[in-house]
């Protein structure tokens, strides 16, 4: 499960915009997923994601 939050940080602060949350199981299986998320608890605004799933390879000590 990958939570994504988004912050608007300017000379005023910072302010909690929304947040995004998505399981990775799609980008897993496909290796590349694009896509367009709407924030949670947010007035306006979206995400544009672009994810890549590359495996790393485990290397054990015999």
């Amino acid at each position: 499960m990958l939570i994504l939050e988004v912050w608007d940080h300017d000379t005023f602060g910072k302010d909690y915009t929304g947040r995004c949350i998505l399981t990775l199981t799609r980008v897993i299986l496909e290796g590349e997923y694009k896509d367009c998320f709407v924030l949670d608890e947010a007035r306006f605004g979206k995400l544009n994601l672009h994810l890549k799933w590359v495996p790393q390879p485990i290397y054990r000590d015999s």
